[in-house]
């Protein structure tokens, strides 16, 4: 039973998740027009020139009001302070794909919540959908809005080290003549579902326990740095929560880690990462705000996430994680818990150095 029910969630979310992968990327495949709105301010005025990225030269770059419009203007290196850009139309793509990205994850946990109940069930998938996409509607309008800011300087140094970028923002399809910038840092959020296995729990003393259906709800918060394009290491800080409703009884089995990153681009668009990782977790039994047993122990995780690069800063992922650890109770038992998590979310890439 435990197993047909993690396939079928499983299913369920990496369906979702791949609608939501060819919707954001069909822009892409039906080769539709990409423009790049951008903000110039000089060095020598306070005021600010608004207008389309239209095409970059090895010291200046040249910009149009409107694609409606035949004048072209340009600006050299050493006119310019300040560079902030924006995909054209990206609030209102980042609120339509935050919506869908939302939707999944929300659907899953309205799917494991209402399995039991094939009317409810639907009510819960398509509610608890419709809250994951309205926060996803907010997240993807507030990251649609957000500009990358380049800081020229009125620099030629400057400018070249940014050049690789501006050419991927250019109207014109241009080939990068100098590296693309790409940020060092990333901080990732993610949720999903959990299954927990291994011993929890050897000769339980606690009255009333009537033994845990070991699935629940999972998070995963992450910080990262790259020092190259293939490898990095991170922090990540993991939750997993289980729960009996008749009872009001669960399990939270929680870890706080570091390790290496690898990483394997796939494509222009798609990259996988590969990330081991060793650190402190922790294992406690709790009926409603009381904890009744709980050990500390030593773990080890190893995941796999699959990213689309939605933008410079912005990744969509798909985690699938496993850990286990060894846990020694208050009173001397040793237990040895496992989870296996699946989980989507962000990420966001930053800093001031690049690749």
């Amino acid at each position: 039973m435990v197993i047909k029910t993690i396939i079928k969630i499983s299913s369920l979310a990496v369906l979702l998740l791949f609608g939501c992968f060819v919707l954001t990327a069909q822009d892409h495949a039906t080769g539709k027009i990409r423009a790049y709105e951008i903000w110039i301010k000089q060095v020598d005025s306070e005021a600010v020139t608004r207008g389309i990225l239209y095409e970059i030269a090895d010291s200046s770059l040249f910009l149009v009001p409107s694609l409606r419009s035949d004048q072209i203007l340009e600006f050299r290196a050493d006119e310019i302070d300040l560079l902030k850009v924006r995909k054209q139309g990206g609030i209102i793509n980042g609120a339509y794909t935050g919506f869908l990205i939302g939707f999944a994850p929300g659907a899953v946990v309205g799917y494991f919540l209402g399995q039991d109940d094939w009317f409810f069930g639907g009510i819960f998938v398509l509610g608890f959908g419709a809250v994951g996409g309205l926060v996803g509607m907010g997240v993807g309008a507030l990251s649609g809005s957000m500009k990358d800011r380049i800081p020229v300087r009125a620099s030629q140094e400057n400018f070249e080290k940014y050049i690789g970028s501006l050419q991927h923002y250019s109207y014109l399809d241009e080939q990068p003549r100098h590296p693309v910038f790409i940020h060092r840092c990333y901080f990732s959020l993610s949720m999903g579902f959990s299954h927990a296995g291994g011993e929890f729990a050897n000769n339980l003393t606690v009255s009333n326990y009537p033994g845990m259906q070991m699935s629940g709800l999972t998070g995963r918060l992450e910080i990262g740095y790259f020092f190259s394009k293939n490898l990095g290491i991170h922090y990540t800080s993991r939750t997993f929560s289980s729960w009996e409703s008749d009872i009001i009884m669960g399990w939270s089995y929680n870890s706080e880690m570091l390790g290496p990153v690898f990483s394997l681009p796939v494509s222009d668009r798609f990259r996988f990462d590969f990330i081991p990782s060793l650190g402190i977790s922790s294992l406690s039994l709790y009926h409603i705000d009381d904890e009744l047993i709980a050990g500390n122990g030593l773990g080890l995780s190893l995941a796999g996430r699959m990213a689309y690069v939605k933008s410079k800063r912005w990744n969509i992922q798909a985690n699938a994680s496993y850990i286990s650890s060894k846990h020694k109770y208050d009173k001397g038992t040793i237990v040895k818990p496992s989870a296996f998590d699946l989980s989507f979310g962000v990420d966001y890439k930053f800093g001031k150095k690049s690749l």
